[in-house]
């Protein structure tokens, strides 16, 4: 089973991302991030951790993989830390 972060937690990773990637049968949801409290909110299974700063999840978290569905300006950034 793959551990991994998602960093964006907004529509895309509501509707799409995340039934996917449960659906695949081989991924975990360890954790997230968001700048947004509602979009947190809105994903929040048990065991899944919480962040609003990604570079804190990437920094606290021991994750083989990291999904990121942010918005196009911010994405680069999260990849190059990811």
């Amino acid at each position: 089973m793959l551990d991994y972060g998602l960093i964006g937690c907004g529509c895309h990773a509501q509707w799409a991302v995340i039934p996917a990637l449960q659906s695949a049968g081989c991924c975990r949801l360890k954790a997230v991030a968001d700048i947004s409290e509602t979009n947190l909110a809105k994903v929040n299974p048990p065991g899944v951790t919480p962040y609003r700063d990604y570079a804190a999840m990437l920094a606290r978290e021991k994750l083989e993989a990291v999904f990121i569905a942010t918005p196009v300006e911010v994405h680069a950034a999260a990849a190059l830390a990811a």
